[in-house]
């Protein structure tokens, strides 16, 4: 029972993972192609934002049974298992989120600055007939 209950954590903990990756691959791949500026740089970002996010779970649910306190035979077991998994995904998706937030912060405040200083410019004059 206690190698079952850990396989169908595993599988529903890779599940979740790659259901965030469906839900998230297109307005991912746009944002990263948009901050690399260039195709084959966002492809290559998103996909590795693709498999940190399916890793994550995973990891946290083997760094759960390897280090903590397992009681095979526990009625909750399962459920434990699952908080790991989603535990890591939430902080995998916390970090991804800032890390693709702070460089989409400043690309604004930098194209803020330079609306502003084109709206101070002063026309051309034009030449006298």
């Amino acid at each position: 029972m206690s190698n079952l209950s850990f396989f169908l954590a595993l599988g529903l903990a890779a599940a979740t993972g790659g259901s965030v990756v469906a839900v998230l691959y297109r307005p991912l791949l746009k944002i990263t192609t948009d901050l690399c500026e260039a195709e084959y740089r966002g492809r290559f970002w998103t996909a590795y934002a693709c498999v940190m996010l399916v890793i994550a779970p995973v990891l946290a649910l083997s760094f759960a049974t390897a280090f903590g306190h397992v009681d095979w035979n526990e009625p909750l077991f399962l459920q434990r298992l699952v908080f790991a998994a989603l535990l890591g995904l939430t902080i995998a998706m916390a970090i991804f989120g800032y890390g693709v937030w702070e460089p989409t912060r400043r690309i604004m405040e930098e194209r803020r600055a330079e609306a502003a200083r084109e709206s101070r410019q002063v026309p051309p004059e034009l030449p006298a007939s």
